[in-house]
């Protein structure tokens, strides 16, 4: 395939496939040993390096999704003795893997203050270029010090210099811990990228924040730097091109003059697509999804909160191109802007269809969401009516989730679903609309609805806010009166978990319990 060229490198390098088996080996790997693995050749192991204690495999965390890059640091046998060998292993354009094997002591010797994270601007751009080709979502971030040429005149260069370097020690430390790479692409001004952000959205960046405003006591500055944050989620929807996923963080900082964190909302991110001409690109990217049905779905577990068990799972809308799946949520107001919301559920209700023989080897009930849009169009409600007249007959229950504007809109219906196929139906956002709450009494009482789901952002402030935990408790002494569930969305930790359990929410759903996932893998797990 044309490696011949990595002969000339003064260090061994490997090309390897997906079974750890070699494709190639420069000059300096082959002086090394013999093996038909990178492990068998570069140290002599028997087995893969993640199964030898004390080691792990950089090449395993990029197969698994876990990040682009994988670096290591350890002290590997090699050449008869132990060294102090930093790896690096990345993916090439072949499909395959390139691994780097360097000389750790050397490494720093010459290069003293790169991190393994850092990236120039030319690499941030083309890594930014790498996950938008390969259909990746991931969260980008910027960090800003403000009235950095003020601190430049009034304290001098030498402090303006300490204060930039105190900031690159900060961002090494946690992107050692969380494996995302940072760049300095103007003086004061940082760019942060991570693949793989998980757990609660943005917790990382408000983490650095605390970090970076602590910055004059830890490292003894004669001034406090004022540092702003900006954070998105960035998606092949909205753009190709790396160099818009810059500019759209350029000029997100006329929304943050002051310091703090920002994360763009919908509104926000919508008024730079617009005014950068790229609200466009997302409108053909759509179309073109619905015209080629790349519409996919991922199921969230729903869990009681009493037994631990699964009850339930919820359907999300995806998009999947090029064997990689893009969450749609952060662009859902745009789809019903557009008028695509139908044309998206009318072909997930063809997936739950598809999907029906592995859904009742699982045995769940399914959720999924229908909009008041949805309803008003004859061919979704022929289609929804069939879906449920066949889930019905292989013994399956589908959950409808609605908004509360579809409850004062379509009451009629609602209740013909109830009497002709015995559906039931979930309040979604409950006490974020505008319901009159006597509509949904009177449906309760018949049986019609029989679970009320809390919103993330309900259930996030919960634990910020009086009004909040009013409104929770609320809510669920009204569904405890009337013998129905109540679903918490967004739990992220044990201790949320417990404290929705003890104010008497029945179940919950989030990355704490299950992360969305094809429903190929919940087979695995469930």
């Amino acid at each position: 395939m044309g490696f011949e060229g990595l002969d000339l490198l003064p260090f061994p390098v490997v090309i390897v496939g997906q079974d750890f088996r070699l494709v190639f080996a420069n000059e300096e790997a082959r002086k090394l040993g013999k093996g038909e693995r990178c492990y068998e050749l570069l140290f002599g192991f028997s087995r893969p390096c993640h199964e030898v204690p004390g080691y792990r495999c950089p090449l395993l965390e990029i197969k698994s999704g876990k990040t682009e890059r994988g670096i290591t640091v350890n002290e590997y046998p090699l050449g008869g003795k132990f060294r102090k060998l930093l790896l690096e292993t990345f993916r090439t354009k072949e499909g395959l893997f390139a691994e780097i094997v360097l000389d750790y002591e050397t490494v720093q010797r010459y290069r003293p203050e790169r991190s393994p994270f850092y990236l120039d601007k030319a690499e941030l751009i083309d890594f930014i270029q790498e996950l938008l080709d390969r259909n990746r979502s991931f969260f980008v971030s910027t960090i800003n010090v403000k009235k950095l040429k003020s601190i430049n005149q009034f304290f001098g260069l030498e402090v303006g210099d300490a204060v930039i370097h105190a900031i690159e020690k900060i961002l090494h430390e946690f992107a050692s811990k969380y494996r995302f790479y940072y760049a300095s692409v103007a003086g004061g001004y940082f760019i942060v990228v991570n693949p793989a952000e998980g757990g609660k959205p943005y917790r990382i960046e408000r983490e650095i924040f605390e970090a970076i405003n602590n910055l004059q006591s830890i490292f003894n500055l004669p001034v406090k730097p004022r540092i702003s944050i900006i954070s998105t989620e960035v998606s092949p929807l909205i753009t190709k091109s790396a160099e818009d996923v810059l500019k759209i963080m350029f000029y997100a900082e006329k929304f943050k003059k002051d310091e703090g964190v920002l994360f763009l909302d919908v509104d926000k991110l919508n008024e730079i697509l617009t005014t950068l001409g790229l609200k466009r690109q997302i409108i053909r990217s759509l179309e073109s999804i619905l015209k080629h049905r790349e519409v996919d779905v991922f199921f969230q577990p729903v869990v009681s909160l009493k037994t631990g068990e699964v009850t339930a799972l919820e359907t999300l809308i995806r998009i999947k191109q090029n064997g990689e799946y893009i969450a749609v949520g952060r662009y859902i107001d745009l789809i019903y802007e557009l008028n695509l919301i139908t044309e998206f559920d009318l072909q997930v209700l063809e997936k739950l269809k598809e999907y029906l023989p592995e859904l009742k080897r699982l045995g769940k009930k399914v959720f999924i969401n229908v909009s008041a849009t949805d309803l008003k169009r004859e061919d979704y409600r022929k289609k929804l009516v069939e879906t449920l007249t066949l889930f019905k007959e292989e013994g399956l229950e589908l959950g409808v989730e609605l908004t509360e504007q579809v409850v004062l809109e379509e009451y009629e219906f609602l209740e013909f679903l109830h009497s002709s196929l015995g559906l039931k139906f979930s309040i979604d956002d409950f006490g974020t609309g505008f319901s009159s709450l006597k509509l949904v009494i009177d449906l309760t009482s018949k049986g019609i609805i029989n679970a009320i789901k809390l919103d993330c952002e309900l259930v996030k402030q919960y634990f910020e806010s009086e009004q909040a935990r009013a409104l929770i408790n609320s809510v669920v002494g009204f569904a405890r009166t009337f013998g129905i569930e109540t679903i918490a969305e967004c739990v992220e930790d044990a201790q949320q978990a417990e404290t929705l359990k003890k104010v008497g929410v029945t179940s919950a759903q989030g990355w704490y319990f299950f992360k969305p996932a094809p429903l190929s893998e919940l087979l695995k797990k469930l």
